[in-house]
């Protein structure tokens, strides 16, 4: 999904056992008409790998999911990967070019095929 970033709400905490942990939701405008701010959940690592600021244009990949509690059902939207877009849609990261041979190994050799 692609978007524009609205709000950046991060949270860090303590569980029950001492093991700290970081959570940053990440609300984007997805630009439809109706129903257009998405909030996806970076959590533990992942949280790390969500910089980005306000405004910013953003891909993002998420896993969707759900869980139950007191007989009532709540959807949960867990980001996976975050890349900041340039006015363009592109990455600002350039791309690992590759050669031919990079992308077309035949250097393994197939004798024991029957034709």
């Amino acid at each position: 999904m692609t978007g524009r970033v609205n709000k950046i709400v991060k949270e860090t905490g303590t569980s029950k056992k001492g093991d700290s942990w970081n959570k940053s939701t990440v609300v984007v405008d997805n630009g439809s008409e109706y129903n257009n701010l998405v909030p996806i959940v970076f959590f533990g690592d992942r949280a790390a790998n969500a910089a980005c600021a306000e405004g910013d244009k953003v891909e993002v990949t998420f896993y969707v999911g759900g869980r139950e509690w007191q007989d009532r059902f709540f959807a949960d939207i867990s980001g996976d990967t975050l890349k900041v877009l340039d006015e363009t849609g592109k990455t600002n990261a350039p791309a690992a070019k590759q050669t031919p041979q990079e992308v077309f190994d035949n250097s393994q050799s197939y004798d024991d095929l029957p034709f």
